[in-house]
C-alpha cells in the first residue's frame, strides 16, 4: 500500500476544511484543525509533509504560527501554503518574512 503524503490544513472555517478535505483525500492524507490546539504539537504529532495555513485565525494568525513554527521546530522538510482572501503585495510579503513558501 503506497503511504500518502500528508496534508495539515488549518482552517478555524469548518466549511473551508471540509472542501480541502473533499478535495486533497484521493491523493493525500489529510489532516484538519481549526487552528485551537498547540499548533507545534499537532506538526511533531502529525508529521506534516505540507501545511495549508490560513492567515485569518481566530486567536493567532497563521503569521504567527508560522512564525512560531519556523522559531521552535526544524521545519525545513515542511512546506507551509497560505490559504487566504488576502492578496495584496504586502500580505505576500509577510507570508515569505514569516516562513511561508
Amino acid at each position: 500500500m503506497d503511504k500518502k503524503t500528508k496534508v495539515l490544513s488549518v482552517d478555524d472555517n469548518a466549511q473551508n476544511r471540509k472542501v480541502i478535505e473533499l478535495g486533497l483525500k484521493d491523493h493525500f492524507d489529510v489532516v484538519s484543525t481549526d487552528g485551537n490546539e498547540p499548533f507545534i504539537d499537532l506538526v511533531i504529532k502529525e508529521q506534516p509533509k505540507i501545511i495549508l495555513l490560513d492567515i485569518m485565525l481566530e486567536g493567532k494568525s497563521g503569521f504567527d504560527l508560522c512564525k512560531e513554527l519556523k522559531d521552535t521546530y526544524d521545519h525545513d522538510d515542511i512546506i507551509i501554503i497560505f490559504v487566504s482572501a488576502l492578496t495584496t503585495v504586502k500580505d505576500k510579503l509577510i507570508a515569505y518574512a514569516n516562513g511561508g513558501d
